[in-house]
């Protein structure tokens, strides 16, 4: 059952050696049984626990399960018992060299690793190509993302139990004898992933990553009732999170108002593709949209070359930024591929979002800085309600601050 094992990240022909001491700590140190949360959500592997579909090239002839990058994860169980392990292996093919990541959530202590295979018989395998294996123990209490560098070709990952380090473990993890398992692991295969640097600082978007909860902070016109956030020109960024998964995205929406023409710009950082766009709302902030004429926003893998800044040239009136993931700067929507990071990882789905303005305190839009917006600061006077622009100074109140802000500004943008 377990004829390619890993030891030290380098394959062995014949089962791993195993002394009776590490087995004997490999049963005492076991961690409790746990269970995923949340339960894994993908595509079935459809091997109950103790029976062999997929042994891959550990049988005769070779059986594989299918897995594709940026796909849905593969819900999987797996087995350590009497001196002898279950191999899941899942065949994916890579049409050009590229990296990419292997993501476990197990509730035994497992590995994932890939092999490279011959194009055609796909078995015996090729080795290992250079990268780091995934580890993932006690529903992720520990884990280790793996990383690989891929040749083109037919590939394989395998699940199978070892510890942390790649050894193979052969006992402690039975298949459980009630219906509840807790054997399971989910895996997925994704393209790499980047973190902000400097990571975002602004205003929370509010809204946790979660692609199994309805939207209920800021759906926009998605949703009933309307639900809209709020972003201010020349104001904070907005910190937030997105994600595409299983035929859906995440949209968020932030509402503003403007009292007199401006040139917009949308100033975007991503963690994954995502576009940024301004549409305009009926009287008082109302849906539907209508898209406004201008350039839209896009930002990918936290890659500056390849952002696009968004540019729009606005009348007075209500409007709303919209955030969603992309498949491109053309913004062809993206909706799968890009799911929430499981619960204790670091997040890969952030955004950072700001709209600016030049000569902000010419709120007029008649390019001086006069008495007429000066005007407009005391018409908006006091706490700001749900958009304020008018708050130049951002404290979230029209006051002194200002009207001060304006006076600094005086004459010719």
């Amino acid at each position: 059952m377990s004829r390619y094992a890993l030891v030290r990240g380098h394959v062995a022909a014949g089962i791993v050696a195993v002394v009776a001491c590490g087995l004997l700590a490999a049963r005492s140190l076991a961690p409790p049984p746990c269970f995923l949360d949340p339960p894994c959500d993908g595509s079935a592997e459809g091997e109950p626990c103790s029976d062999s579909v997929n042994g891959g090239c550990d049988v005769f002839p070779p059986s594989f399960g299918d897995i594709e990058i940026d796909g849905d994860a593969v819900c999987g169980t797996n087995w350590a018992h009497d001196a002898d392990r279950d191999e899941d292996w899942y065949l994916f093919n890579v049409s050009e060299a590229r990296t990419i990541h292997v993501h476990l959530r197990a509730e035994t202590s497992s590995v994932a690793l890939i092999y490279g295979l011959f194009p055609i018989t796909h078995c015996p395998t090729t080795g290992q190509p250079p990268g780091t294996h995934a580890y993932s123990g006690n529903c992720d209490a520990d884990h280790v993302v793996g990383e690989y560098t891929l040749e083109p070709g037919a590939h394989a990952v395998v699940v199978l139990t070892g510890n942390e380090s790649g050894e193979a473990i052969l006992d402690g993890f039975p298949c459980p004898d009630g219906t509840e398992t807790n054997n399971a692991y989910e895996l997925r295969l994704t393209s790499p992933v980047c973190q902000l640097d400097p990571p975002c600082e602004g205003v929370d978007e509010g809204e946790p990553c979660n692609e199994f909860v309805p939207d209920s902070v800021n759906g926009g016109c998605t949703v009933e009732p309307n639900l809209f956030g709020a972003v201010t020109v020349n104001g904070p960024a907005i910190c937030g999170t997105n994600w595409a998964y299983s035929g859906v995205r995440d949209t968020d929406w932030f509402r503003f108002q403007l009292v007199g023409t401006k040139e917009i710009s949308i100033d975007l950082r991503a963690e994954v593709s995502t576009i940024a766009i301004i549409a305009a709302l009926g009287d008082g902030g109302t849906c539907p949209p209508v898209l406004s004429e201008g350039t839209m926003a896009f930002a990918d893998l936290c890659d500056e070359a390849v952002s696009v800044t968004g540019s729009y040239v606005l009348p007075a009136g209500w409007y709303v930024l919209f955030v969603g993931t992309a498949l491109d700067p053309d913004g062809t929507p993206r909706y799968d591929g890009l799911p929430c990071p499981p619960p204790g990882w670091p997040t890969h789905n952030a955004y950072e979002v700001r709209l600016t303005a030049p000569c902000a305190e010419d709120l007029g839009g008649n390019g001086v800085v006069d008495f007429a917006d000066i005007l407009m600061v005391i018409g908006g006077w006091g706490p700001c309600g749900v958009s304020c622009p008018v708050d130049l100074d951002g404290s979230g109140d029209v006051g002194f601050g200002d009207i001060l802000a304006v006076i600094g500004a005086w004459g010719p943008c």
